[in-house]
């Protein structure tokens, strides 16, 4: 058997294993989420966000911590997605035409800022 021979069988054999590992690691995760012995806080964390959001642009930004939030997110070139979505209530199309990009785009983009806003509401609330 040529060398090139053993590197491809080995190679072939470090796949199986990793395919193995992750299937049963998959199947782990899925089968503890379903006993809830794993949450998934950042899914709690994304509702909150979107809930305090549309109360916070509602209620005309009476929500000191989120006001903070958003302020040290000032800088982010996506940051305006947030007060366009849920102020101006542009769609994400129009969202993602004011910007010039893909749909993607802003809805990855929405979604880091929740998870940065969520990030700083609760480092607000432990520090307090």
């Amino acid at each position: 058997m040529t060398n090139q021979e053993k590197r491809e069988i080995r190679l072939y054999i470090d796949n199986a294993i990793k395919a193995y590992i992750d299937s049963a690691i998959r199947k782990t995760v899925n089968e503890l989420k379903k006993q809830g012995l794993i949450n998934e806080d950042h899914k709690a964390g994304y509702a909150e966000v979107i809930t305090r959001l549309k109360v916070y642009y509602k209620n005309n930004k009476q929500d000191e911590a989120l006001t903070d939030a958003l302020s040290k997110l000032q800088d982010d070139p996506y940051i305006n997605i947030i007060p366009l979505y849920y102020f101006s209530m542009y769609t994400l199309e129009q969202i993602a035409s004011v910007y010039n990009c893909d749909l993607s785009t802003i809805t990855r983009n929405k979604k880091r800022l929740y998870k940065e806003i969520y990030k700083l509401l609760v480092k607000r609330s432990t520090s307090k």
